[in-house]
Order: structure tokens, then sequence, then C-alpha cells
């Protein structure tokens, strides 16, 4: 006997597995678009950024494993089950990988040998900062609760309050981006 439960009003995109089919719907058509203008530039090198990219374009477009270098945006263990185990066969095949972080080197070093460091650049000091003479911020990311944009919108107040002439503009796609 199978019993019959009410549908869900949980929409499906709001469930883990709903999310996660819309996410790798998302990366699919990221990574069908990337690989057009890889076919149409004929580049002779490409920079993906994000784990989550850099698997889609590596798996989606293996003429371009090649010439990629991966940069992932996270500290190396921060990302869930499956995209570790993407990156770890993805990776190996790609034409280098960049980590952010000395600590991380060795992690990514172990999937492939061609890593180098680039430090993050929220991590380097300067004597004294170069200020144009109306200041402008670009910030630029996927929009999710993770990022923190919310973070600098309410941090933006205290800069127009001090600074009516600088600009904020945000870039990037993402779940929250309407808000």
């Amino acid at each position: 006997v199978a019993a019959r439960t009410a549908p869900s009003a949980v929409s499906p995109a709001r469930t883990r597995p709903g999310r996660m089919l819309a996410v790798l719907r998302e990366r699919l058509r990221a990574a069908r678009a990337l690989g057009r203008v890889i076919d149409a530039t004929g580049a002779d090198a490409i920079v993906v950024n994000g784990l989550v990219t850099a698997c889609s374009v590596l798996a989606w477009k293996r003429s371009a494993r090649r010439l990629s270098i991966c940069c992932d945006h996270n500290h190396f263990s921060a990302r869930s089950a499956i995209w570790q185990r993407l990156r770890a066969w993805l990776y190996p095949q790609a034409a280098a990988v960049v980590s952010l972080t000395e600590a991380d080197r060795p992690k990514f070093a172990a999937l492939n040998p061609r890593t180098r460091v680039i430090l993050n650049t929220s991590s380097l000091h300067a004597d004294a900062p170069a200020l144009p003479a109306a200041p402008q911020v670009l910030a630029v990311g996927r929009h999710q609760a993770q990022k923190g944009f919310d973070l600098l919108l309410r941090a933006w107040q205290q800069v127009q309050a001090r600074m009516p002439e600088a600009r904020l503009r945000i870039v990037g796609g993402g779940p929250l981006r309407s808000d």
C-alpha cells in the first residue's frame, strides 16, 4: 500500500536539492556562454576565477583545460565535498593554479604542481592611500549572503556622510541581486 502525501507548499528552489539543481543549471548556462567566448576569441590563456566557475568551464569545455589558470577565492576546504571532488578531478588538467595564500599553496600544489601564490589584495598594505578626486568603489561578486554586500551597503552610508561625492558600484549576479 502506498501512501500519498499532499504536495509540498515549499518551492523546489527553496529545498536543498532544488537549490543545487538551480545552481547546476545556472553554471551550465555560464559554462556554455564562456565556451562560446573562448571559441570566438581564440584565447591563448584563460583565467578562471572561483572554484564553481572553474569546475563548470573545465568540465564543459575540455579544450579549455590546457589553457586555463584556475584561481579559487575561498580557502581550500571552504567548499562542499562535491566541489572539492570536482576540483581534485579537474585542477590537475589545468595549465596552472593560483593560491591566494601560502597556507593553501601546498594543498593546491598536491593537485597541480604548476601552482603559484598571488596574494589576495585584501592582505596587501600601502604606506599612503592613492585617492582620486572623487573616490569610486567597485565591489564585484556573487550576490549571496556569504559575500556580505548587506554590510557594505550599511557601511557605505557612513562613507556617504563623510564623502558625498564618493560613488559605489556593485557588479555581479546571484539570488540576492534584486534585494
